[in-house]
């Protein structure tokens, strides 16, 4: 379950600024804004590691590092589980 607040964006001095409640963010950590150019949608990050541009370069064919762990979780000790009808 994840928390939600409405709030408003205001300006001061030269930039855009918007208020964020006390205690969600961690103010010892960069954040990441992040713009999409079709939809005008804002989102506000302080986790680099889901960053949503990386999922469609990927998919675009960019560079990508494999994840080590992956090839972990696939390997199964045990044979096929049986299906509803067996």
């Amino acid at each position: 379950m994840s928390d939600m607040v409405r709030s408003k964006m205001f300006k001061t001095g030269g930039s855009v600024a918007v208020r964020i409640p006390v205690g969600w963010l961690d103010p010892t950590v960069e954040v990441t804004l992040h713009r999409n150019r079709h939809t005008g949608r804002v989102t506000i990050s302080q986790d680099l590691s889901h960053e949503p541009d990386t999922f469609f370069d990927f998919l675009r064919g960019a560079e990508h590092l494999p994840d080590p762990g992956l090839g972990e979780l696939s390997r199964r000790e045990e044979g096929p589980r049986p299906g509803p009808g067996e």
